[in-house]
């Protein structure tokens, strides 16, 4: 997993992560094909409150 985010001292933020699977989702089936699950993520947010 990895990812990158930034915030403003005002409270907006924004970041982008991606998380990629490791393990063959497909094991037991009789298709020799390894599907592995992978996902990107694009978030917005706003922090309330402050420090």
């Amino acid at each position: 997993m990895a990812g990158l985010g930034y915030q403003l001292e005002s409270g907006p933020m924004i970041g982008l992560r991606y998380n990629g699977g490791i393990s063959n989702i497909n094991e037991g089936d009789a298709n020799p094909n390894k599907i592995r699950n992978s996902v990107f993520q694009l978030y917005a947010g706003f922090l309330f409150g402050g420090k």
